[in-house]
């Protein structure tokens, strides 16, 4: 379905026989002939990118870099075959070189960063304002995207676990980044009416956390918001909690993009 040969939709052949497939892993900066390994499965696919055969001569670095850039390349093979299939299309091999590649060099200025930030913070607990108090609301947001589409949506939860309400929308974005701040600015929307009871915000991405830790960053975050405190506390290890509070001012939806710009 992928590269229209006769071998047929089957996993292995996705995963190691496929024409684009290998041309993808031997035009890469590893050169790596897939059909030499023995690749019949899902499971072994995953086993495979984790733990390489030849990780003893790679960097833990390089490791990570690997095992993202076949993450990825999958995810997006797995995506053109889907595209392929439902909507008899195709795809030329140098574009979806191209997404493959596009995508794999924004997740790793990504990784990079984290990797040096962290390095000067020593982890999460160099960035810790304390729990929310109990009793307050809870609003998950999310970006997701496909290509040059993008969606996001956030979830509004009371103490109990409830759902009290949520929302979502297309956007266009030019960056993860840009999408989980999409994100961000919508959950401060449909959570304007619980601005008096107090609204935690909840986001795995720890970059934007990140950005609004800082010092410059965070003051204009604070005026823009029009609240009288904006704090942030690590709960953790991969959910990091946004925390507004309205103290005697009127709360309004802020787009976040644009206080960033």
């Amino acid at each position: 379905m992928l590269c229209g040969e006769s071998e047929g939709d089957t996993v292995s052949h996705f995963v190691a026989n496929c024409a684009i497939s290998r041309q993808l892993w031997f035009s890469s900066c590893w050169n790596i002939r897939i059909t030499n390994f023995s690749l019949v499965s899902g499971k072994d696919i995953v086993s495979w990118l984790i733990d390489p055969p030849f990780a003893q001569v790679m960097s833990s670095e390089e490791k990570a870099k690997f095992s993202l850039f076949g993450a990825i390349l999958y995810f997006k093979l797995w995506r053109v075959r889907n595209e392929n299939y439902h909507n008899k299309t195709s795809m030329p091999f140098e574009m979806i070189q191209n997404m493959v590649m596009r995508s794999y060099r924004e997740h790793i200025n990504i990784m990079t960063r984290d990797n040096v930030q962290e390095g000067i913070n020593r982890g999460p607990a160099a960035i810790h304002w304390g729990l929310p108090r109990p009793g307050r609301m809870k609003c998950f947001v999310d970006y997701a995207s496909d290509n040059d589409a993008g969606a996001v949506a956030g979830v509004i939860y009371d103490w109990e676990g409830s759902v009290k309400r949520f929302g979502a929308k297309k956007v266009t974005a030019f960056s993860s980044f840009q999408g989980e701040l999409e994100a961000l600015a919508l959950g401060v929307e449909i959570a304007r009416a619980y601005a008096a009871v107090g609204v935690d915000f909840h986001s795995d991405n720890w970059q934007l956390v990140n950005s609004l830790c800082t010092e410059g960053v965070f003051t204009s975050f604070a005026g823009d918001l029009k609240t009288g405190r904006l704090g942030m506390s690590y709960e953790n290890a991969t959910s990091w909690l946004i925390t507004l509070r309205n103290e005697q001012e009127r709360f309004e939806p802020l787009d976040l993009f644009r206080a960033m710009t």
